[in-house]
């Protein structure tokens, strides 16, 4: 009933990888509302290259508007 695997796919402990904690602050915030388009530029082009993505506040999408497109992505990524 279990599943079956060749044990010589096992690697000992020495040699499995090791977790890596690492130590952040957080998920960068970029406020939309805020300062010239040159700076918020800055701010998420830092953002992509440390994290690859960033959270937006502040943007104007109404709370309907994100229920929407929320609900368009959710289908979309249920598709087989």
């Amino acid at each position: 009933m279990g599943t079956e695997f060749d044990l010589a796919s096992i690697q000992a402990p020495e040699h499995r990888p090791k977790p890596t904690i690492l130590e952040v602050q957080g998920i960068p915030l970029i406020d939309l509302s805020t300062g010239p388009i040159d700076d918020l530029a800055r701010e998420i082009a830092s953002a992509c290259r440390k994290w690859g993505f960033f959270q937006v506040i502040n943007h104007g999408v109404s709370p309907e508007s994100r229920r929407k497109i929320e609900s368009a992505v959710r289908e979309f990524f249920a598709r087989p």
